[in-house]
C-alpha cells in the first residue's frame, strides 16, 4: 500500500471517528433533557401550623392528608414548633384530619392542590 493512500485512509478513519463521537455526544445530551424532562414532577404541597385554643403550637400531632378522589391517605407528625409538611402531593382534592391526644379532631375538607403551589391549612 503506498503511502499516500494510507495517510488518506487514516484522515478518513479520523473523520468518522470525529463526527461518530459528535453525534454520540448530540444523542447523549438529548436523552438527558428528555429523561429530565419526563421525570419532573406535575405535584403541589400541603403545609401548616397547628396550635391550641389558647395559641400555642401543638408538637406530635398525627396528620392525615387523604386524596377524596382516588382514597389514598399519606401521614405526617407535626414538629416542634406545631408545622408540619406534606411535598410532592398529586394534584387534587384532599381532605386534611388533625388528632392530638387531649384535643378534638380536627377535619379541614376541600382543600385544592394544584401543580408548582402550596395549599395552606392552618389548624386550632
Amino acid at each position: 500500500m503506498s503511502q499516500a493512500k494510507s495517510a488518506k485512509n487514516s484522515a478518513f478513519f479520523a473523520t468518522v471517528r470525529f463526527r461518530s463521537l459528535v453525534l454520540s455526544s448530540v444523542v447523549i445530551a438529548v436523552l438527558v433533557a428528555l429523561s429530565t424532562r419526563c421525570s419532573a414532577q406535575a405535584t403541589g404541597s400541603v403545609l401548616g401550623n397547628i396550635t391550641d385554643p389558647a395559641g400555642r403550637t401543638v408538637a406530635a400531632a398525627h396528620v392525615e392528608l387523604s386524596n377524596t378522589e382516588t382514597g389514598s391517605v399519606r401521614t405526617a407528625q407535626s414538629h416542634e414548633d406545631g408545622s408540619y409538611v406534606f411535598p410532592l402531593v398529586a394534584p387534587g382534592t384532599y381532605a386534611v384530619q388533625v388528632m392530638s391526644s387531649g384535643f378534638k379532631a380536627s377535619v379541614t375538607r376541600d382543600v385544592k392542590v394544584l401543580v408548582n403551589d402550596t395549599s395552606r391549612v392552618d389548624v386550632k
